[in-house]
């Protein structure tokens, strides 16, 4: 409340922010996320893939003592098809925190993942890219996306089409930003390039 009276705008968000717990700014930044009119994506996403498992735990738990709500079921609410389900995936909060797989681990991600887009005629098997995505780490999914790419020398599925995508300056330089890196310039989907990070 000393806060709130004594600065206001952007300065009085980062100061009451400073004096949260982790857990607390984390579910507060979710609540920020998905409040109001339309979801704030970006916010979302950048949430759901930097949190380790244990804190997107403590971010849940936080979020229900602050607002009385179950975030899976608002960022339900808020999100549909595909999108949806990944981003539940992640919030199941079972992604590995190891940095490796084993030889074997790889080759089999990479050639499921094969099968599940190009080994089919028709369409691409979601779910098991879904699964894939949200149970490895950043660094065993570039290892899987090498290992992918040795077996016929092809480019990685998520690289495939988005090519062709014009990045959205303004979104980009802000999710740029707030993760404290250089602006994303390759066109690829924020959500795909959050999860490989």
């Amino acid at each position: 409340e000393d806060i709130q009276g004594e600065t206001s705008g952007d300065y009085a968000s980062f100061m009451n922010y400073l004096i949260r717990e982790k857990d607390q700014s984390d579910a507060v930044a979710f609540r920020r996320s998905l409040k109001g009119f339309g979801t704030n994506d970006d916010l979302l996403v950048l949430l759901c893939c930097s949190l380790d498992a244990r804190q997107l735990a403590g971010a849940q738990k936080a979020y229900a003592q602050l607002y009385g709500r179950v975030l899976v079921k608002d960022v339900e609410s808020d999100t549909s098809g595909d999108y949806r389900k990944t981003l539940k995936q992640l919030l199941r909060c079972q992604r590995s925190d190891k940095t490796t797989l084993s030889r074997a681990q790889t080759t089999n991600h990479a050639e499921d993942l094969w099968a599940a887009g190009e080994g089919l005629e028709f369409g691409t098997d979601e779910e098991t890219f879904i699964d894939i995505f949200t149970s490895c780490s950043p660094s065993q999914l570039r290892q899987i996306e090498k290992q992918y790419e040795a077996l016929d020398q092809s480019k990685f599925p998520v690289d495939e089409g988005l090519d062709a995508i014009e990045p959205d300056e303004e979104n980009d330089q802000e999710l740029a930003r707030m993760l404290g890196e250089q602006q994303f310039a390759d066109g690829k989907s924020r959500l795909v390039r959050a999860i490989m990070s």
